[in-house]
């Protein structure tokens, strides 16, 4: 399910032959038509339609292994489908606890060390006052990447956002803001095992918006954060019930509480190819990576 170039020359890699379905009217590079053995287009976010095409992709080709998707867009249908064909996946639920915040931090709240006081739903639904609970950060629902992310300092800030958004017909999630740096931990699961790949602590814009402007691979970690940071991790993945694949956990370090906390979870491989040529090498210096937006 997409026509991820990383993912499918993995795939091919493994001596796996791959059948692509991709978005109409999407581009597809060159490398996926050389290495795919054929490529089938659907919208790959649509359930029903993704199923049309697969059901005739199975009366075609025998001994199917896995269905599976590298890109956000496809990890619920590819659950969904995987489930429906009996093969190995992460359940359907699992997914869309990644893909949905609010059912994460639903996950999340019978455990400690991983909950978090948070609050979910439409702009007009939302608190109007949160002075006591302040600084927070506030995000769609189920948005990816760092699109629409707002600090909220004061409940001046706060008022403001309400105005501003009062008419959006997003979900958001207001949760605390975490004082401390961000890492990304790439994973990978099988049957229910977790293994910790490496660890990127991020750099950011900061304040408001923290988007992503850099990264050191592996981060500049003591032993003891290291192990606490995996520990949450493989905790996180085991209570949102991840049982095969790549992992791909947020964490900020409280350096308040002196603990790891896990922001965000999802079961797909980190964007950009920083987390697949740094972890791939032995170095005794971490590598460091900007992101330039021209």
């Amino acid at each position: 399910m997409g026509a991820s170039e990383e993912g499918i020359s993995a795939a091919h890699a493994c001596g796996y032959h791959v059948i692509v379905i991709e978005r109409p009217k999407k581009s597809i590079s060159e490398k996926v038509t050389a290495l795919a053995e054929a490529i089938y287009f659907a919208d790959i976010w649509d359930t029903d339609a993704a199923h049309k095409v697969v059901e005739k992709i199975f009366s075609q080709y025998e001994d199917i292994k896995l269905i599976l998707s590298f890109t956000e867009l496809g990890l619920e249908t590819a659950a969904y489908l995987s489930e429906r064909y009996n093969l190995k996946t992460n359940p359907f639920e699992t997914v869309r606890r990644t893909r949905n915040k609010n059912l994460m931090r639903n996950a999340f709240a019978s455990h400690d060390d991983l909950k978090l006081q948070t609050f979910c739903g439409k702009a007009d639904r939302l608190p109007e006052k949160i002075s006591g609970l302040l600084p927070m950060i506030i995000k769609p629902n189920d948005g990816f990447g760092s699109q629409n992310v707002a600090y909220i300092k004061n409940q001046s800030d706060w008022e403001k956002w309400l105005r501003t958004h009062a008419q959006s017909k997003l979900e958001w999630i207001l949760e605390p803001f975490i004082e401390g740096p961000e890492f990304s931990v790439e994973t990978v699961s099988s049957e229910g095992t977790h293994t910790v790949l490496g660890i990127t602590e991020k750099e950011t814009s900061g304040m408001p918006n923290f988007i992503e402007t850099g990264h050191i691979v592996p981060a500049l970690l003591e032993t003891e954060q290291k192990q606490q940071i995996e520990k949450i991790v493989k905790k996180a993945l085991t209570v949102l019930g991840v049982q095969y694949g790549p992992g791909h956990v947020e964490v900020k370090w409280d350096v308040v509480n002196k603990r790891p906390v896990v922001i965000e979870a999802h079961t797909r491989p980190g964007r950009g190819l920083y987390s697949v040529s740094a972890l791939s090498v032995q170095r005794s210096q971490p590598i460091r990576t900007w992101h330039i937006k021209l």
